[in-house]
């Protein structure tokens, strides 16, 4: 129980005794573990906080999700469809008022195949065909769920013709109630601090 695990650290934290001098490999190992002891009792504080009520975290039935990051990547064949869909993403952007942090575009990916002309063709007709794959990369903030879905619905249903896109998300969520710090749990702090993220 608590009140064992108390007791069991009150002694433990008792100053250590006396041990000849000659004896030093007995003396650093109580030491060490004296030292563990003190700072294991000051991180935990249960002293000091065995009285203090867990805070009530009170959910709405409309809370909206919250998203730390929103990312998402589109590939295609054709470098100037990524361009002429990279300003229309823009252009909602800006009418969202969405943060965009960064826009990357990394080198295109080249895939070489090498085929027969026909089917009936000899070696000699071989040809060898070229697959190129540009894409660009998207890095968002800061967005609620709702406006992350409204975005995203928008977006994808004017996406081109033979254009990929893959969206990850980071979600934010609240500690658990065992995870909450003490010194945190009489503040008056927005809900907010209080918070760990997570994929999809």
């Amino acid at each position: 129980s608590l009140n064992q695990m108390l007791h069991t650290i009150t002694q433990l934290l008792q100053p250590p005794p006396q041990l000849d001098c000659q004896k030093s490999d007995e003396v650093y190992e109580v030491r060490r573990q004296y030292l563990k002891l003190i700072k294991i009792h000051k991180n935990l504080n249960i002293r000091e906080h065995l009285n203090i009520e867990r805070p009530v975290i009170e959910k709405t039935e409309n809370s909206d999700l919250l998203y730390k990051r929103l990312n998402f990547e589109i590939r295609g064949h054709d470098p100037q469809v990524l361009e002429s869909y990279e300003k229309f993403i823009r252009l909602v952007t800006q009418e969202l008022q969405l943060q965009l942090l960064n826009v990357e575009t990394p080198l295109h990916f080249t895939q070489k195949i090498t085929l027969l002309r026909s089917k009936f063709a000899k070696k000699k007709y071989w040809r060898q065909y070229e697959i190129r794959t540009y894409n660009k990369k998207f890095y968002y903030q800061h967005l609620t769920g709702s406006t992350a879905d409204t975005f995203l619905e928008y977006i994808q249903r004017n996406l081109p013709e033979g254009i990929m896109m893959n969206v990850e998300r980071v979600r934010l969520e609240q500690f658990r109630e065992n995870l909450v710090p003490p010194s945190s749990r009489n503040s008056s702090t927005p809900q907010l601090q209080n918070q760990s993220t997570t994929r999809d």
